[in-house]
């Protein structure tokens, strides 16, 4: 399969996926503590500017709007489905489009932020581009990302998942984002922090099953949800949480 057709691959089934399942990302998300109690989505508002304009690439249902925001917050996505549930929570300032062509003026935002997608971008070259003519001086890029284990009983668990869904839970950016400061430099940003926080997933109630509708599992996406779902079920019998390893990127314009 030639890179343009898996590349076509990926944009009909995100499309599909988040129009029939609105909200899932933010459902486990909002639902995954590191030892503090805080959320990924805590992790990314602790790096947003205190002041100026908020570009929300790739928002979904906008779960880093706030009230504190209002005025200056911008929530972009191609899902009309993700949009909706952003409006239900009282996000201002949503339309539809692709983080390849932001529709904000050159050099106006004071933070971009991208949670959770970078790794599935269509052109993540051109959305960095984007994100640098859209920033301001002295403008940071924030984004979030998923990452590997480290703990050795996370990674036992991850070989687990893995073997469950009959397949590796990879994206297409992912050769892009092992090794991401010259693909940034190339396009104006300049990393300036790549951390790894691992949070934890409560698997019991129904866990399990939100847990394995959030995976991007391409194929034969209902098999491979049931498997994973059983898996992740039995791991709530014997008293595990999932773990949910994120990567903070950090950047601001050469």
């Amino acid at each position: 399969m030639n890179r343009r057709h898996a590349g076509q691959e990926w944009d009909a089934y995100l499309a599909g996926f988040h129009e029939k399942r609105p909200g899932i990302t933010e459902r486990l998300l909002s639902r995954s503590l590191d030892a503090r109690g805080a959320t990924p989505y805590d992790w990314v508002a602790g790096a947003l500017s205190d002041s100026g304009p908020v570009v929300d690439v790739a928002c979904g249902s906008a779960p880093l709007w706030n009230p504190r925001l209002a005025g200056r917050y911008l929530g972009v996505d191609l899902s009309s489905a993700e949009l909706d549930l952003a409006r239900q929570r009282g996000a201002h300032r949503l339309t539809r489009g692709s983080a390849e062509v932001l529709p904000v003026e050159t050099g106006t935002a004071a933070t971009v932020v991208c949670s959770m997608a970078l790794m599935v971008l269509p052109d993540l070259p051109a959305a960095l581009g984007e994100t640098r003519r859209v920033l301001r001086p002295g403008g940071r890029f924030v984004a979030i990302v998923p990452t590997i284990p480290r703990r050795l009983d996370d990674l036992v668990f991850g070989a687990g998942l893995v073997r469950a869904a009959r397949g590796p839970l990879s994206y297409r950016n992912d050769p892009l984002l092992r090794r991401p400061r010259r693909l940034f430099a190339e396009q104006g940003l300049t990393i300036t922090e790549d951390t790894r926080r691992t949070y934890r997933f409560d698997l019991s109630a129904d866990g399990a099953a939100d847990a394995a509708a959030s995976f991007y599992l391409r194929g034969p996406q209902s098999a491979r949800e049931s498997e994973v779902a059983h898996y992740l079920s039995r791991a709530s019998r014997r008293g595990r949480t999932m773990p949910i390893p994120i990567r903070r990127i950090l950047a601001r314009l050469n």
